[in-house]
């Protein structure tokens, strides 16, 4: 049992570490490859650049993605540095037939992880979406619940926990916002 409690807080700790290989280089810099690959398997829902999605070099990363026709589906990056897997980005997107239910759910899961701040750290309410810090488990990192029209939006991000050296809780809520932006963008069409 200790074994792998420890083995798998050793997997998570490195995760969060080779999350944090992503290099922000902000400004207006042309998309990166994988950001291109990621917005065509997302199916045009996400703008190539929004994640600001960039390795160091020797880490490959390739974006992955599965639509029905009804719009319900997802679209996710995975990379690897040869010794360890991650997933920098996933999103799962489902459908119902009313937006009044999709914002219902919506607001019944915001509440859920705002009334948990032990397991859910950093909570923020943003534009038709909210955000934490999921503090737990394999799965630890940014996560964001929203909803554009009849769409439920379930977003994911590594990093690290919030409160740390450089605001990671601002800088997943910013690329939160920006999918969130994408979103709405593409399903007004």
């Amino acid at each position: 049992m200790t074994r792998r409690i420890h083995a798998r807080a050793l997997a998570a700790g490195a995760a969060l570490v080779l999350a944090a290989t992503l290099v922000s280089c902000g400004g207006n810099e042309e998309p990166s490859a994988v950001e291109k690959q990621l917005a065509e398997q997302c199916g045009g829902r996400i703008v190539a650049g929004s994640l600001d999605l960039r390795f160091e070099e020797g880490v490959e990363a390739k974006a992955i993605g599965k639509w029905y026709e009804n719009g319900r589906g997802q679209c996710r990056v995975n990379a690897n540095d040869k010794n360890t897997w991650w997933e920098p980005f996933s999103m799962t997107i489902t459908v119902d037939d009313s937006a009044k239910a999709v914002e219902a759910l919506r607001r019944d899961s915001c509440a859920a992880t705002r009334n948990d701040p032990d397991l859910y750290l950093g909570y923020a309410d943003g534009e038709g979406f909210c955000s934490a810090y999921l503090s737990r488990g394999e799965s630890a990192g940014y996560q964001a619940q929203g909803s554009v029209d009849r769409y439920f939006i379930d977003l994911r991000l590594p990093g690290q926990p919030p409160g740390r050296t450089g605001n990671p809780e601002k800088k997943a809520r910013e690329r939160f916002a920006e999918v969130m932006d994408d979103l709405r963008e593409y399903y007004k069409a």
